[in-house]
C-alpha cells in the first residue's frame, strides 16, 4: 500500500514539475496541443489572433470583489467523512462542467429561438451549481479565482443571452464570438478537471497543500487567463452590477497613509477578534485600493479600503455558517448596521436571496422614496450567527452623487398602463435604473405576476416606454433575475 502511494506521489510531482514547466516556456513532453487550448503553453498567455475577445486579468485588480463573490463555506465534519465529501463535491462539478460544454454547444448549434432559452437556462443554473462545487473544495481564493471568474462569466452571459432573446432581439455575431471564447475555455476547465481526475488515486483533497494535492491547485491556477470580455450584465438581483463609470463620483478627501488604512480596519472588523494583519499590496486600477488581510480563528479575512477617503470598498471572509438560525429581518438589520458603520446611510433592501446558510442582501440608496438603483450596496450575512461576511460597495462608490430632476413626466397610472394586462401589479414605486455604462432613467418599478411567476417591469416616467423587464427562476441557489 505505501508503495502504491509513492507511486501517486510520484505521478503528481511530474505532472506538477511539467506545468511549471510550461509555466517558465521551457520545453515539456506534454506540450499543450489541443486546437482549442487558448493557452500556448508559455507563461500562460493567449495565442495571438485565438481568441478577440479574451484579455488578460490581473488578481490584483478586482481580488476582492470576486473573494466576495465566492465566499467559501467550508463543512466542518473531520477525517473520512470531510474527504469523502470533498471528492463527491469534486466528482459533482466535473459532471456539471460536461453539462455546460453540452449546453454552450447547443446554442451555438441552434437555429430555434425557444430551444436557445431553454439552453441558456440550463447554463446559469449549471454554473451556479458549479461556483458552489469550486468553493466547497478547500482551496485558497487565489487558487480558485480564475476557475470561479470563467464560471460566473458563462452564467452572467447565459443571463444577458437569454435576456436578448426574451427581448425578441437575436444573438449577434459578436455574441456568438463571445459564447465560442466561453466554449473553448470551458474545455480547457475540463480537461484541467480531467487530468486531476486521472490522478486522483493517492489526491487527498481534504489537504491539498501536501504533494498529492498539489495537482489540483496546480490545474485551477493553469487556467488564469481564461478571462473574456463580454457587455453589461444583470444579475443577482435588480441591476445589481449597477453602473461603472471611469470616474468614481462617490469617494472625496485626501490619499490615506498605510497606518490610517490599519486603524480603518481595526475600527470594522474589531468585533472578528483577528490575528495576523497583513498588508497585500495596493490596486491601482479602477478604484484605487490598499488590500488588506488576516486570520480569524484559521479562517481568512480579505479586504479593500479606498486610499482616497479610507472607505471600506470591499471584504470577504471564509468562515463556514452551519444552520438558520436568524430570519430575514435580523439579517437586514444587521447589514444596514455594518453598512452604517462602514460610513453608509440611507439604504433600502431591494433583493433578499437565502442559500447555503448565507443570506445575499441587495441594497440600495432610498432617496425620500425613490430607489436608487446605480447607488448599489451587496452585503451578505451568515445565518447561523448574523455577523456581515461579505460586503461590496464598489458599485455605491462609483455612482453615489447628487440628483436633481425627479420629478416623473408622467403618472404612475398613465405608466400602468403600459404594463402588459397579463402581469397582475401587487406594487408600484419609483426609482433610478442605470442605462448603459453613463446614463441614468428615472422609472416606475412594477412587480407583479403572470403565469405563477414574479416580473419586475421598469417603465421611463417621461416617456412610457419599458426600459426593462427581469422574470424571477428558482436556481439551484436560489432566485435569479433573468
Amino acid at each position: 500500500m505505501e508503495e502504491k502511494k509513492n507511486n501517486a506521489v510520484e505521478k503528481v510531482e511530474n505532472i506538477i514539475r511539467e506545468k511549471k514547466k510550461k509555466r517558465k516556456g521551457e520545453k515539456s513532453d506534454d506540450e499543450v496541443k489541443d486546437g482549442d487550448a487558448v493557452f500556448n503553453g508559455k507563461g500562460g498567455k493567449p495565442k495571438k489572433g485565438l481568441l478577440a475577445a479574451t484579455v488578460t486579468l490581473a488578481f490584483t485588480t478586482a481580488a476582492l470583489a470576486v473573494a466576495f463573490a465566492i465566499t467559501v463555506l467550508l463543512p466542518n465534519a473531520k477525517g473520512e467523512t470531510l474527504e469523502n465529501a470533498y471528492r463527491r463535491t469534486f466528482y459533482d462539478c466535473i459532471t456539471r462542467v460536461d453539462d455546460i460544454d453540452l449546453n454552450i454547444s447547443k446554442v451555438m448549434a441552434s437555429k430555434d429561438e425557444g430551444a436557445k432559452q431553454e439552453y441558456l437556462v440550463n447554463l446559469a443554473v449549471n454554473s451556479e451549481a458549479v461556483e458552489n462545487d469550486v468553493c466547497s473544495l478547500p482551496l485558497e481564493d487565489e487558487s480558485r479565482f480564475y476557475t470561479v471568474k470563467l464560471i460566473n462569466q458563462i452564467g452572467d452571459f447565459a443571463k444577458y443571452a437569454n435576456k436578448k432573446l426574451i427581448r425578441g432581439e437575436t444573438l449577434s455575431e459578436k455574441d456568438y464570438e463571445i459564447l465560442g471564447a466561453l466554449y473553448r475555455a470551458n474545455k480547457n476547465l475540463k480537461a484541467s478537471l480531467k487530468e486531476v481526475a486521472d490522478n486522483a488515486e493517492g489526491l487527498t483533497f481534504s489537504d491539498v497543500k501536501t504533494q498529492t494535492g498539489g495537482i489540483l491547485i496546480a490545474e485551477m491556477e493553469m487556467l488564469e487567463n481564461l478571462s473574456v470580455e463580454f457587455p453589461e450584465l444583470i444579475y443577482d438581483g435588480p441591476f445589481s452590477d449597477g453602473q461603472e463609470n471611469v470616474n468614481v463620483k462617490g469617494l472625496f478627501g485626501e490619499d490615506i497613509s498605510s497606518q490610517t488604512c490599519r486603524a480603518v480596519f481595526t475600527q470594522l472588523f474589531s468585533e472578528f477578534n483577528y490575528a495576523e494583519y497583513q498588508e497585500e499590496g495596493e490596486t491601482a486600477a479602477g478604484i484605487k485600493c490598499y488590500n488588506r488581510s488576516a486570520k480569524v480563528n484559521g479562517d481568512y479575512l480579505y479586504a479593500q479600503i479606498s486610499k482616497t477617503g479610507g472607505k471600506l470598498i470591499s471584504f470577504a471572509y471564509s468562515g463556514s455558517c452551519e444552520s438558520v438560525i436568524i430570519d430575514r429581518e435580523k439579517a437586514i438589520e444587521n447589514a444596514v448596521t455594518f453598512a452604517e458603520k462602514a460610513g453608509i446611510s440611507g439604504l433600502k433592501a431591494v433583493w433578499v436571496n437565502l442559500a447555503n446558510n448565507l443570506y445575499t442582501i441587495n441594497f440600495a440608496v432610498d432617496l425620500e422614496g425613490i430607489i436608487v438603483y446605480s447607488d448599489l450596496v451587496k452585503i451578505r450575512v451568515c445565518a447561523q450567527t448574523g455577523m456581515v461576511i461579505g460586503f461590496d460597495a464598489e458599485s455605491y462608490y462609483y455612482n453615489h452623487t447628487e440628483r436633481s430632476n425627479l420629478s416623473p413626466t408622467l403618472n404612475e397610472s398613465e405608466c400602468r398602463e403600459k404594463v402588459s394586462e397579463e402581469i397582475e401589479i401587487d406594487t408600484a414605486r419609483l426609482c433610478i435604473v442605470p442605462i448603459g455604462n453613463d446614463a441614468e432613467k428615472l422609472c416606475y418599478e412594477y412587480k407583479g405576476y403572470y403565469d405563477g411567476a414574479t416580473f419586475y417591469a421598469y417603465i421611463d416616467s417621461q416617456t412610457g416606454r419599458q426600459v426593462n423587464m427581469f422574470k424571477v427562476v428558482q436556481g439551484s441557489e436560489g432566485e435569479l433575475l433573468m
